[in-house]
């Protein structure tokens, strides 16, 4: 390849380059309209126009308004969805300064995520192993409840740990990202009956 080591190796890479920049694109013109206008707002036409690309490129990326759509709720559960749960009562305590940080960096997209139509309908059946994980967070430091007092502290401490706290929170409370991060800790630190460091 001596002389033009460029002209050979670079094409494959920049139009690939390229291709992940149209994408990228695409998926956040998408996610502006879910952000403004929730999922009503998302359509190919819209999001073609808004990146100001053909419909047909659209379609290229995304071969139907409903795989554009799961992309985007992927999209929004990266950013602002729940993290995993928390394997130890410390972890538990200290995710809410964590997660409402994360959330205070996207706080248009926290309602949009919310009010989102497929998640409500996803909300109906339980992640029990999501449960179960946060039931022994609990447990480590409440060993001595019975059964239904652990599942209702748990389900307490993931409500608190939750974009709907955060956002509760702010609307109805007016606290900061920050404040109502120092709350969830300390409604935690009391449900669980413990002090840790702030």
């Amino acid at each position: 390849m001596g002389l033009y080591p460029d002209f050979f190796e670079s094409p494959v890479p920049r139009r690939a380059g390229q291709k992940e920049r149209t994408r990228a694109l695409l998926l956040a013109t998408a996610l502006a309209f879910m952000r403004n206008g929730g999922e009503e707002a998302v359509t190919i036409r819209a999001v073609a126009a808004d990146a100001e690309v053909t419909e047909r490129t659209v379609y290229r990326y995304f071969k139907s308004r409903d795989v554009l759509l799961r992309s985007v709720r992927q999209q929004m559960e990266e950013l602002v969805g729940p993290p995993p749960p928390p394997k130890t009562v410390d972890a538990l305590v200290k995710r809410p300064r964590q997660f409402f940080a994360r959330l205070a960096q996207e706080p248009d997209l926290v309602p949009a995520y919310l009010h989102d139509r497929a998640r409500r309908l996803r909300r109906k059946w339980p992640d029990e192993q999501r449960q179960q994980q946060i039931i022994e967070c609990v447990r480590e430091q409440l060993d001595y409840l019975d059964e239904s007092s652990l599942r209702r502290c748990a389900a307490i401490a993931d409500l608190l740990t939750s974009p709907d706290a955060w956002q509760y929170l702010q609307e109805f409370w007016d606290l900061s990202s920050r404040e109502a991060a120092k709350a969830a800790t300390e409604a935690l630190e009391i449900l669980l009956d413990r002090r840790i460091a702030s």
